[in-house]
């Protein structure tokens, strides 16, 4: 009895010292974080990252860099099981961020996810998916009426619009932020002009305390935001923050108020001796003191371009710094070029810490001084707004005229034999493939995408076969390469009937995706005898028969709609014009009746 007593003071005891601890000191050994800071996913599947130590109380905002790379399948936004489920939607990177908050405090996770490729499988074997290879011959076209004891024809050649497949691309990074093009040069004086209304604003909201600041590391600085823009001979960049007392205390410009900024024109993310690299520093010094100049490269520095140009103007609130990077080539539109801007937060003589652009210190991430590799990723875009354009059906724009291959064939004779073009529709019964041209002028430049949009009926004639139609954009060379000449220039989609979800009417609506790209066989003799080589621009859209010999059935086309990216530019502005046409002169009034109607005014 006396031995247990003696057991029971004991743990009375460590319970008793236990309970004395302060509140938090055993959590400061576990810092919130997330299980995975890097994860690798296919398209199509998922990958599951959690909050590691997280609390009974805490909330969790989830958010994806690109949801067009890496969406959120599914997530737990609270309490200690807080976690993402990431599914691969493209090839590429993202970003899954997270805010994670217990009570005021908030804390930025931030993990980067790179989607592959879906690993190969058997290629399928069905006619509608596979390119037709030479010396196949074909079964004879549905609805032929090609007697049945007739011999099959070998085709004369193997069909040139049927694609081969494209070999899978080099994924490329997702953009962190696009810069765009300005078509305006900027005047470099400090004072945010209209210009930058074109570009987008990016906070500076990365916080990081300095570590001999962890008491008293407050930021003073707040608010802080960038902009970019491009020419072909510079890089520029904006920045403004609230800060209302410039601090210049300290000798060491970078623990003074002060914006840094870190440019890797190639994006390699080696280290700044093995690429060309550089870090600049603006202190934020009205007075211009010629012992410490305002502006100048610090010792990394790699760069191979000219003097950096800089203008400055503060405020009782804050201030606005311009920038103009000369650049060496003129950016490739689509290329990368990694970024990040820095402010250096200072009060007292001392800094109280950093503001990130990209780079996230305080969640693990090196110091954008220390690793290119932080930096973010920046594409050179130009800046675009959808276009819708409604594509004419007639005679002049369509066509549905007979493959080589098939010309001259008796058994092929039905082909186009029904297939019309009436009353701003495709009657395409029996014919092979109908080609619908863009509007003169207009084409889907290499690399860009176009949402199309098809409206019609539709009826089958053979229930064994899945496949409605085959479509892809083609360049015909200004409407010069026709039936099976065009060049394929994009990807190909099999469209099948229950794709349609057609209505019991017999109609149905249905949109693509199509992205325009180098063709495989670029080559083509038009018309006139001369080759043609495509670039992958393409000007049409083709619609094809489930399999290269076949015909599209009881398929009637009514309307095609494709939607566009248009080019916006900064130099175009609507202007009044110089002459004003002459008011007619207001005939008399009648003199009868008391009421006036009111005018119809346009």
């Amino acid at each position: 009895m006396r031995a247990f007593k003696k057991t029971m003071a004991s743990i009375l005891c460590a319970a008793l010292v236990v309970s004395l601890v302060p509140a938090g000191s055993a959590d400061a050994a576990k810092k919130v974080k997330l299980s995975k800071k890097k994860v690798s996913v296919e398209v199509g599947n998922t990958v599951k990252v959690k909050v590691k130590n997280s609390v009974k109380k805490a909330k969790v905002t989830w958010k994806t860099s690109d949801k067009k790379v890496a969406a959120i399948a599914k997530s737990v936004k609270k309490g200690k099981k807080a976690s993402v489920t990431i599914k691969g939607v493209a090839e590429g990177t993202a970003k899954i961020k997270a805010v994670y908050k217990v009570g005021k405090k908030k804390t930025k996770l931030t993990c980067k996810v790179t989607v592959t490729g879906v690993k190969p499988t058997t290629a399928p074997t069905s006619a509608a998916s596979v390119a037709p290879t030479t010396g196949i011959e074909p079964s004879a076209p549905v609805g032929s009426t090609a007697p049945t004891n007739t011999p099959t024809v070998k085709p004369t050649r193997k069909p040139t619009a049927s694609p081969t497949p494209v070999p899978t691309a080099t994924p490329v990074p997702s953009p962190d932020a696009q810069i765009y093009k300005t078509y305006v040069d900027i005047e470099i004086d400090g004072t945010a002009e209209d210009t930058w209304d074109f570009a987008d604003a990016m906070a500076i909201d990365n916080w990081n305390v300095d570590e001999d600041q962890e008491d008293t590391g407050n930021a003073q600085t707040s608010n802080g935001a960038a902009k970019m823009l491009w020419t072909d001979s510079y890089l520029y960049v904006l920045v403004t923050a609230d800060d209302p007392e410039i601090d210049l205390g300290n000798e060491a410009s970078y623990l003074r108020d002060s914006i840094e900024l870190f440019v890797d024109s190639t994006n390699n993310k080696n280290d700044y001796s093995q690429t060309n690299a550089f870090q600049y520093r603006l202190v934020i010094n009205p007075d211009e003191d010629a012992e410490n100049p305002a502006g100048e490269l610090t010792d990394k520095n790699s760069w191979d371009g000219e003097d950096i140009q800089y203008g400055l103007t503060t405020s009782e609130t804050g201030y606005v710094a311009e920038f103009a990077i000369p650049l060496s080539e003129a950016p490739v539109v689509g290329n990368f070029i990694g970024v990040d801007i820095q402010i250096n937060d200072a009060s007292a003589g001392v800094r109280n810490g950093t503001w990130n652009l990209f780079a996230d210190p305080a969640n693990g991430d090196a110091l954008p001084y220390e690793d290119p590799m932080v930096f973010g990723d920046c594409q050179f875009a130009i800046k675009k707004q959808p276009k819708i354009i409604t594509l004419n059906l007639t005679e002049d724009d369509c066509n549905m005229s007979l493959p080589e291959q098939f010309v001259g064939l008796e058994d092929y004779a039905a082909m186009n034999s029904l297939s019309k073009i009436e009353e701003g529709k495709l009657f395409c019964n029996t014919a092979n493939n109908a080609t619908v041209y863009f509007p003169e002028g207009r084409a889907v430049n290499n690399g860009e995408n176009a949402t199309v949009k098809i409206k019609g009926t539709y009826a089958s004639t053979d229930d064994a076969q899945t496949v409605a139609f085959r479509i892809w954009m083609v360049d015909t060379n200004g409407r010069k390469l026709i039936g099976d000449d065009p060049v394929t220039a994009s990807n190909q989609i099999i469209v099948n009937k229950e794709d349609l979800n057609i209505a019991e009417d017999g109609t149905f609506e249905v949109e693509l995706e199509l992205t325009a790209h180098d063709p495989d066989n670029p080559s083509r003799v038009d018309d006139e005898g001369n080759e043609y080589v495509s670039e992958g621009n393409c000007d049409a859209v083709m619609i094809k028969a489930a399999s290269w010999n076949s015909m599209l059935e009881e398929l009637v086309i009514e309307s095609v709609v494709i939607t566009v990216l248009d080019p916006i530019r900064n130099d175009v502005t609507d202007e009044t014009p110089e002459e004003t046409p002459e008011t007619p002169e207001t005939p008399e009034t009648p003199e009868t009746p008391e009421e006036t109607p009111e005018e119809d005014v346009e």
